[in-house]
């Protein structure tokens, strides 16, 4: 059995297209951080951990003296992924949460845009259930307020890449009580659209099955991004509906009203 003491002491929950790639190698490459070898362990989610145990997830976190930590932006998937605060809290009720948010529009069209070039959505208008899945990861107040009903509002931490990266990583660094010493960031970072676009339909299938989970838990990252060059190739993005900027803000200018009473935050930034 692996020692406790090796799981982690913070996690990212959140959210999906606001710039968790980018957050997680910056942590990956911070002295004192030692991130999950799988990025997305989505231990928390029994639909995605596929029985996997606890020492499973012991193993995935470095041993000595780091704050050890993990990325799975599917945690703040309230619609799609009900209970997770809760298991969370019952196993980690002292880990320290950020959750990273970006413009709700722009988040949700970037999801949109990912979710075409994976061929995971068909053109055309979306069902209502897809637009309420799609909408779901930008009710940032909704996502927060499970969380609060079983973590102390101390253990929360809000971050946003847009305004002030660099004031963002000193904040981060006091949060997380390590030294606000980030190494410069040696290239971008992110699961841009037409990145995804790039890879033909099989990959992704090929990827989201059991044969391409063990490969991405074994391989180094840096053989998986060169098979993702070799196989990849040129692809226009996903057109957005001319109606669904709009329908999106619609659907989350109350929840957004709602998180700015709940945090104090202004987002003036934001379209919405």
């Amino acid at each position: 059995m692996t020692h406790p003491n090796r799981l982690p002491d913070f996690i990212v929950i959140g959210a999906m297209k606001a710039g968790t790639t980018a957050l997680h190698h910056r942590l990956a490459a911070h002295p004192g951080i030692g991130m999950a070898r799988l990025k997305e362990t989505e231990f928390f989610l029994p639909a995605k951990a596929r029985g996997r145990g606890l020492d499973w997830y012991a193993r995935q976190f470095p041993p000595g003296d780091l704050k050890r930590g993990e990325v799975s932006p599917n945690y703040a998937k309230r619609l799609v992924f009900p209970g997770t605060p809760e298991r969370i809290a019952a196993l980690l009720p002292d880990v320290r949460l950020i959750y990273i948010l970006r413009d709700p529009v722009a988040r949700a069209l970037s999801e949109y845009r990912h979710l075409r070039a994976m061929g995971r959505l068909a053109p055309g208008p979306l069902p209502p259930d897809a637009f309420a899945r799609l909408v779901d990861a930008s009710l940032y107040a909704r996502q927060l307020e499970a969380y609060l009903a079983v973590f102390p509002i101390s253990a929360l931490h809000l971050a946003t890449l847009e305004a002030d990266p660099r004031g963002m990583l000193t904040a981060l660094a006091g949060f997380l009580g390590v030294a606000d010493d980030w190494p410069e960031a040696r290239a971008a970072h992110g699961n841009r659209a037409a990145s995804v676009a790039a890879m033909p339909g099989w990959f992704w299938s090929m990827r989201d099955g059991k044969a391409g989970q063990a490969l991405r838990r074994h391989l180094p990252e840096g053989v998986k991004t060169g098979l993702r060059r070799a196989i990849a190739q040129p692809a226009p993005a996903a057109a957005i509906p001319p109606d669904l900027a709009a329908r999106i803000r619609d659907a989350v200018a109350g929840d957004t009203g709602r998180l700015r009473g709940l945090t104090g935050g202004r987002f003036a930034e934001w379209s919405v």
